[in-house]
């Protein structure tokens, strides 16, 4: 009797012991792997870093909160990209900077960085994902790229390595903690591992020549126009990618008048037209100038109405033609396909559909309008002209 209960004994704590590590191997499997490539460039260099994920569960991510840390004395933080991975790629991404200084009080500050079992908050960008049709078809359930972050490498750093860090959130200044980044849709916490990465800025071997162009073989739509023109790294206006049209227009555009010039800011429902402010859409401040996937969208209808073109949108072909002076543009959205006047060509950028409304990346503009299009990086602005 007393054999058969050690026995009983025995079994029992052996059954324990296997559910205890089983449980404990489940956990470790379930820790998603964040992991942040490398790269090198440059002074004045915009580069990128990707983050990648790995260890998806089954059940998927509905929601998450990124953090990656950078120095900000080496380092200005451009824009996020979504990923692969990611369902809805304008709607379930979006990401603000963090400045520690800003969010905090000296005091909280020193009393967070007294706390040694937490790490402590830095300088960085803080990216939020969230299943915006919460249907459960957006959820991240692959392994793939998360995203990916662009830097600028700023001119004062001009060598040596710069690291970016992922990390949870950290919420103890408002009574919290250092939160999971990733949720269920139970709102359960997804443990996660997290691998940093690095921008290497190599030491510079001599003095690198300022680069000349002619208007025959480059794109330019800043300063004034001339013979050719020189880009120096203080210019601040971005040429457009791929649009010979803006270079012709800027050309052709010698020795005439000035007839239109717009801005519009990305983000803002306000619009400057000559000096007059006014708002983009009267009946509707949620159309603005926005990111896509293509750099910087402008919204082709108010555009249109703007200066002077006709319109059409045809929802079922997802279609955008354009008339503007006997020119008929036709472009259509995700296509990197263009027709100007019944002649096709294929093009580097393309439409997107945003809140069921077609916008169109700049140098598209550019083509259908017959304008120059300046993309103005440092304040985020749009800058439209015309001349007659």
């Amino acid at each position: 009797m007393n054999s058969k209960r050690l026995f009983s004994t025995i079994l029992i704590i052996a059954l324990a012991i296997s559910f205890i590590f089983i449980s404990k191997s489940t956990f470790a499997d379930g820790s998603i792997s964040v992991n942040v490539s490398s790269t090198s460039g440059n002074p004045g260099d915009e580069v990128s870093v990707s983050i990648s994920l790995s260890n998806i569960p089954s059940t998927g991510v509905n929601s998450a909160t990124l953090v990656l840390e950078y120095d900000k004395s080496k380092l200005e933080f451009v824009k996020f990209n979504s990923g692969e991975i990611i369902g809805d790629k304008v709607r379930d991404i979006s990401y603000e900077n963090i400045d520690i200084n800003a969010v905090y009080t000296q005091e909280q500050l020193a009393m967070i960085r007294n706390d040694s079992t937490k790490p402590p908050p830095q300088d960085g960008v803080k990216i939020l994902y969230n299943d915006d049709a919460q249907t459960g078809d957006s959820h991240i359930k692959r392994n793939g790229i998360f995203g990916e972050a662009v830097f600028k490498i700023k001119s004062s750093f001009t060598s040596g390595t710069a690291t970016i860090k992922p990390n949870c959130e950290d919420k103890r200044v408002s009574g919290g903690n250092v939160e999971g980044a990733f949720y269920k849709a139970d709102a359960e916490i997804i443990p996660a591992s997290f691998s940093s990465g690095t921008i290497a800025v190599p030491k510079a071997t001599g003095a690198t020549p300022t680069p000349t162009y002619t208007p025959t073989t480059t794109s330019n739509t800043t300063g004034t126009p001339s013979p050719s023109i020189t880009v120096t790294p203080s210019i601040s206006t971005t040429p457009l990618p791929g649009s010979v049209s803006n270079q012709n227009i800027l050309l052709s555009s010698q020795n005439k008048k000035l007839m239109l010039e717009v801005e519009m800011k990305l983000g803002e429902p306000q619009i400057n037209i000559n000096g007059k402010q006014q708002m983009i859409n009267s009946k509707d401040s949620k159309i603005v100038p926005t990111f896509g996937e293509n750099g910087a969208l402008v919204p082709v209808n108010e555009i249109s109405n703007i200066v002077g073109a006709i319109c059409e949108w045809n929802a079922v072909e997802k279609k955008i033609k354009i008339t503007y002076k006997g020119r008929n543009t036709e472009m259509w959205i995700n296509k990197k396909k263009i027709t100007v006047n019944g002649k096709t060509k294929l093009i580097d950028e393309f439409p997107e559909l945003i809140q069921n409304k077609p916008y169109i990346p700049l140098c598209l503009a550019s083509i259908a309008f017959e304008c120059i299009v300046e993309w103005d990086k440092p304040n985020d602005t749009v800058k439209v002209k015309k001349f007659q």
